[in-house]
């Protein structure tokens, strides 16, 4: 015996509705959906009801049309696969239906026309139904002719109905998913979907719908990956695929917002994926080159669109890739990068916050640069000056040259000729190209120590100090930052002890520990520490250690500089991790300034993906015995 088929069976049923116009000619009742498509009314049917019912009840509910059934037109019979129950077998039943009474207009959002219209015939053809010719790939049931001498009693010509909308793919969502896609969110995950129909390709737009039937999204489709819709549109598109006019009208909105709110060069981040409603894609502006990563397998099959689009709107030089991000793997894909067109030298030099800053395009971290805290960088310029009463100097009307000026003056009475006796001695960690660094100095720092485990990042950093001629007030630190706050903090603890040796018996043969160094502000922008949820403990644990060995460095009255640019590491417990550091440090934490990305990392409300970094400025206080 053969096996049985077990597939779910799943019925829908619709209606040619049809009646005789003024002028004694046929007409048939055709609805326009959502998508611009020309179909007719159908749905699922209901617990409870015949065939016949539910395709009169469709009809009635879609167009307002009452109507009396004459005889069956069609089965379309196919089989598709729903996300959770596998193959389900599809019929959708249509009749011939004589319009009796009612009042032709759209009952319900989904249906955005409904009219007569004038026809020479109609075919059996596909899951949409005998009025829509051409849509989707032929299935049971395909491809036959109507033929019949009698309409309802009537004499009924052998036509053809007409249909040259577009038909996309569609994505139907479960019931019980949670509504995010509602509230922006982007992605759509494998367990939401309960159906796919239209055979998409990865990489392929689909348009999503609800349960109901209701337009959501457009987004491409990846069957491969958990996030297997990536939305790019939250109305219908006109376009039927991403190509070269779809890349390069997005890439002309994402350079007019950068345009408007970037006043300062021609480096940034131009496009940011899901922020830009192009989920996968960066593009970081180098002045004249572009380098771009593609991050899922939807992206990556339009890579020459996209590199055609980007010729069309920013005219570069070159177009880099540095898709060599572990990322890339959830979608099926190889690391890589390389050249993508025209001269694309490994280092370029830019301009921000009015610094030059020499990039490594093909070794450096990511796409070489972060432009995440480009305004961040720039909020440390208050904290740079104001520091010379700690040492006893102050402006003092002096006579210099014959004449009076008002003139730094120490406490022996001597006029202090430094240029930044005002200024702060920093700490940065993790520098990497010495981002920070270059603003300090920029902003009058007296003296910066600029620190990072890579000797790539330091020479990095070193280079872009020399070129804008702050050698005199940088030193270079190749160090682990954990090691090296930790050994300054037991020296400044050793040095704390001799200083009470007159309170206390101590044993002053031993030698003081190395280091013992503190800083008027001291800078941490490390790495992400939890790049899984499940990182997040030991995250969390890193952080406060951090920022416990930081804060014990500021001179008091100083201010901790910190960001976590880890997503899992919510705001609220980075918050929390800080005030636990606090507390075992005995320090009095002020929040001075708060912040998030630069505006060339737009953030859409409801993606909480996209709101990964997080920038504080504290002032330091000790607390008294």
């Amino acid at each position: 015996m053969g096996e049985s088929n077990m597939n779910r069976k799943e019925i829908s049923a619709g209606g040619v509705v049809y009646r005789t116009g003024e002028d004694g000619k046929l007409q048939i009742q055709l609805i326009v959906d959502r998508y611009g498509k020309t179909t007719l009314a159908k749905g699922k049917m209901e617990d409870g009801e015949t065939v016949e019912q539910t395709a009169l009840r469709e009809i009635l509910e879609e167009t307002g049309m009452v109507g009396r059934i004459i005889e069956p037109v069609d089965i379309i019979a196919y089989t598709y696969q729903h996300a959770e129950f596998g193959p389900v077998d599809k019929e959708v039943h249509y009749y011939l239906v004589e319009a009796e009474s009612g009042n032709l207009q759209p009952q319900i959002e989904e249906i955005k026309g409904v009219d007569w219209s004038q026809l020479i015939s109609f075919t059996k053809h596909n899951k949409d139904g005998p009025a829509c010719q051409g849509q989707g790939k032929q299935r049971q049931g395909d491809s036959s002719d109507l033929q019949s001498d009698q309409l309802g009693g009537q004499a009924r010509p052998d036509v053809r109905a007409k249909n040259n909308a577009k038909c996309a793919s569609i994505v139907t969502l479960e019931r019980s998913r949670k509504k995010r896609l509602e509230h922006a969110h982007p992605w759509i995950y494998n367990n939401e979907i309960a159906s796919v129909e239209g055979n998409p390709e990865p990489g392929d737009l689909v348009n999503v719908l609800n349960h109901q039937g209701r337009y959501l999204a457009t987004g491409y489709y990846n069957p491969a990956s958990q996030i297997t819709v990536r939305v790019v549109a939250y109305q219908p598109l006109e376009f039927e695929q991403m190509d070269t006019a779809f890349f390069a009208a997005r890439f002309r909105d994402c350079l007019r917002h950068r345009e408007r709110f970037i006043q300062d060069g021609e480096a940034y981040r131009l496009v940011y994926g899901e922020a830009d409603f192009l989920p996968g894609l960066i593009v970081d502006r180098f002045g004249s080159i572009l380098v771009v990563q593609l991050l899922t397998l939807g992206m990556d099959r339009c890579r020459e669109a996209i590199v055609q689009a980007l010729i069309e709107v920013m005219q570069p030089e070159g177009i880099y890739e540095r898709s060599d991000v572990s990322i890339r793997e959830l979608e099926g894909l190889e690391q890589t990068k390389g050249s993508l067109y025209g001269d694309c030298p490994r280092h370029v030099t830019v301009t921000e916050n009015g610094l030059l800053i020499k990039v490594d395009i093909v070794e450096g971290q990511k796409t070489g640069y972060f432009f995440d805290q480009r305004e961040n960088r720039a909020a440390i310029e208050p904290l740079m000056k104001g520091w010379g009463y700690k040492s006893g100097i102050t402006l003092q009307q002096t006579e210099q040259d014959g004449t009076q000026q008002l003139l730094p003056v120490n406490k022996s009475g001597k006029v202090v000729t430094f240029p930044y006796w005002d200024g702060a001695t920093v700490l940065e960690c993790f520098s990497h190209t010495g981002s920070f660094t270059l603003n300090a100095c920029k902003y009058g720092a007296k003296k910066v120590t600029c620190l990072d485990i890579s000797e790539h990042a330091i020479e990095s950093a070193r280079t872009n100090v020399e070129l804008n001629g702050f050698t005199d007030r940088v030193e270079f630190v190749v160090a682990d930052a954990f090691q090296y706050l930790r050994e300054q903090v037991k020296g400044l603890d050793d040095r704390n002890v001799r200083a009470r040796a007159g309170e206390q018996k101590v044993d002053t043969s031993k030698a003081l520990a190395a280091g013992g160094k503190t800083f008027d502000v001291v800078i941490l922008d490390p790495p992400a520490f939890a790049k899984t949820k499940s990182a997040v403990k030991g995250a969390c644990r890193g952080y406060k250690d951090i920022n416990l060995q930081g804060m014990k460095l500021v001179n008091e009255g100083g201010y901790l500089v910190t960001a976590s640019c880890s997503y899992h590491m919510r705001p609220d417990l980075f918050l929390e991790t800080i005030a636990d550091a606090a507390e075992d440090a005995g320090k009095v934490l002020r929040l001075i300034d708060w912040k998030a990305a630069g505006k060339d990392h737009p953030q859409i409300l409801g993606v909480d993906e996209g709101h990964y970094l997080k920038f504080a400025i504290f002032e330091v206080r000790s607390k008294k015995n």
